[in-house]
């Protein structure tokens, strides 16, 4: 299956026949005009100094994906860690863990201060128009977590008056309606969006833990969601006003590994998030606030074990930022944020809570015809249980695009991460695990090199990295049985990362091809001395490829994608392993215009080989199902 899914990502960028290029309309890897994850300033993506992987509105459109869980595995990059289709998701990249990369939600921060990473199967993908990932150390621009790169969500924000309406229906239970609608024009714009979601997953799958292997069916793996969204956005000469809010309520299942009877585990996720900026434009400057107020609760049961526990984190936020043109070409960005977060849970003895500040200076240096440089540093504060501790992130990177031959630029980077010790980590206290409060703040340092091409409809992307992690936090068993987190020293990932797209057309017949590869080696360098020494990192895949093969025709389109993940080692030892797996996708859509209205209809295969795979060790994903997907437009 492996050597069949390399075949078939090699022939889709070899693919005969005469072409012609034409106008990439989105593709998974091309970029709008102006993108500011990467740097904070708004720049054209011509100029942007870091390797940023977008995937586009039609993109999310067009795959029907129901979760951001779901869209990065597909078409994203870096490797989706899923407890199953609908449990716990986390986005590793560049070795590095889901911890190691912060969320941002309009561009601002959405973090977890409790957990240290949010769970990607709770935001539905149906609210937003891209999906911006960061490649790279960024703490220098969004402060803890952001070792191995940023993932920055956009909500949608319309200026015309449409509504859309979609519904689906799948196998194992599935079924969700969705509503967006935009009013407004230039200077008033008011978009809403609501979401029900509903799914039983209860698929079979083949038990290899049992001996002999036998056939079992997933069992309490349904899931409920309701999500409401709304964004308000004011624009008048010179200033421009943003309101939005996001709620969420999600009740799932949680089933046993393989080969596990079912304890009746349940979990209750719910979220209120409200966040608000305002901007002034001025002639050589632009001042910026933003605050933001979120509010989360996890429940969970296990009537086996007599447990029903209810957890609650707080947090809010506000910060302001000065942007100015200090010369013709010179821009520089001042920022400063402010926060407080708490946590109240019963293995947390009660109420824990943490406050800080962050300073950063960011600036755009064009020193010689060529070459632009961006400079950067950002100091945090945290305190907590009356103790100040403070990290300082400064980085710089380099544009070089040579006049001689336009469509090359050189990227390169040096930047120093860090993350800080979550609630979890210090203070959590239950019979099977206990916290540690003498944990020190993990560091990064990370380098990387690249090397980008684009002409007309065909891009290319080749980065090269290098990152360095001291004092990791890892839980491990302690001769008493009990798992405590511990600075276990440090751990080097290096690779690289290839990307490429195009658009052409066959015997007029438009397509879109889409490749990507990753390398990644991921070691353990604490202890010479400790069998761990000089393996791969737990989950860590050294190879993961992504491709894909689209028709979009004036009332037909058909896209066929594939993703292969390499072998995952489950031991710290590298002992033990899963298998690699490759998975194919096929979608096809018609498109019918009724006066004012435009009716989309999607068949989505998956996993049409009906691979039995498992990204993480116990947690089956389904075999081969089909979903079918309507959406009206007015």
């Amino acid at each position: 299956m492996l050597k069949t899914s390399l075949f078939f990502a090699l022939l889709l960028v070899l693919l005969p026949g005469k072409v012609r290029a034409q106008d990439a309309s989105d593709s998974l890897y091309s970029l709008p005009e102006v993108t500011i994850v990467a740097t904070r300033f708004e720049i054209s993506t011509d100029s942007l100094p870091a390797r940023v992987t977008r995937i586009g509105r039609r993109t999310l459109e067009r795959y029907a994906g129901r979760t951001v869980a779901e869209i990065l595995a597909q078409h994203g990059t870096g490797f989706v860690r899923s407890l199953g289709p609908t449990g716990l998701s986390g986005l590793s990249l560049r070795g590095a863990g889901p911890g190691h990369t912060a969320l941002l939600l309009d561009g601002q921060r959405l973090n977890d201060p409790q957990l240290g990473q949010i769970d990607l199967t709770l935001i539905p993908a149906e609210f937003l128009s891209s999906v911006d990932v960061l490649h790279g150390g960024g703490a220098s621009r969004h402060g803890s977590d952001a070792v191995a790169g940023a993932i920055d969500l956009s909500m949608m924000s319309g200026e015309t008056n449409t509504m859309r309406i979609a519904t689906v229906a799948g196998a194992f239970g599935e079924r969700s309606i969705a509503a967006v609608g935009s009013l407004g024009d230039r200077g008033m714009a008011l978009t809403m969006g609501a979401e029900l979601s509903d799914v039983q997953g209860d698929f079979a799958f083949d038990d290899r833990s049992s001996f002999p292997p036998r056939a079992r069916r997933r069992s309490n793996a349904d899931r409920q969601t309701a999500s409401v969204y709304g964004k308000v956005r004011r624009t008048t000469p010179g200033s421009e006003t943003r309101i939005a809010g996001w709620v969420m309520s999600s009740r799932r299942g949680l089933p046993p590994v393989a080969g596990a009877e079912s304890a009746g585990e349940r979990q209750w996720d719910d979220m209120i998030r409200l966040w608000a900026s305002h901007r002034w434009q001025h002639k050589v400057s632009r001042t910026e606030v933003q605050a933001s107020a979120q509010r989360s609760t996890i429940r969970y049961a296990n009537p086996a074990l007599e447990i029903d526990d209810s957890g609650v984190t707080r947090s809010v936020s506000i910060g302001g930022s000065h942007q100015r043109h200090v010369a013709q070409q010179v821009r520089a960005r001042l920022g400063i944020d402010l926060f407080a977060q708490s946590a109240d849970h019963p293995a947390l003895s009660g109420l824990v809570s943490q406050s800080g500040a962050a300073a950063h200076i960011l600036f755009l240096l064009p020193v010689f015809r060529h070459t632009t440089v961006f400079p950067a540093v950002r100091s945090d504060w945290l305190v907590r249980d009356g103790q100040v501790a403070q990290s300082m992130a400064p980085s710089l990177r380099i544009r070089v695009a040579p006049d001689a031959w336009r469509p090359l630029a050189i990227k390169a980077g040096l930047e120093r991460s860090f993350r800080f010790p979550t609630f979890n980590d210090l203070h959590w206290n239950a019979p099977y695990a206990s916290g540690n409060p003498a944990l020190k703040p993990e560091t990064g340092v990370s380098t990387d090199l690249g090397i980008e091409i684009r002409s007309g409809a065909a891009s290319a992307e080749l980065t090269a990295f290098y990152q360095s992690l001291q004092d990791r936090i890892t839980w491990l068993p302690s001769s008493d049985g009990i798992w405590r987190p511990r600075n276990i020293g440090r751990a080097v990932s290096a690779g690289f990362e290839l990307s490429a797209a195009a658009a052409f057309r066959v015997v007029r017949i438009p397509l879109r091809v889409d490749i990507a590869y990753e390398k990644v080696d991921a070691r353990d360098r604490s202890d010479p001395s400790a069998g761990t020494y000089g393996k791969q990192l737990r989950y860590v895949p050294r190879h993961t490829l992504r491709s894909g093969l689209a028709v979009d025709a004036d009332a037909f389109s058909a896209g066929l994608s594939l993703r292969v993940v390499g072998e995952r080692f489950i031991t710290e030892d590298a002992s033990e392993s899963l298998p690699a797996y490759g998975v194919f996708d096929l979608i096809t859509g018609w498109r019918v215009q009724l006066s004012d209205v435009r009716l989309d209809l999607s068949a989505i295969l998956e996993n049409v080989g009906n691979a039995a795979y498992q990204p993480v060790a116990g947690y089956p994903m389904p075999p081969r199902h089909l979903r079918f997907k309507l959406r009206a437009t007015i």
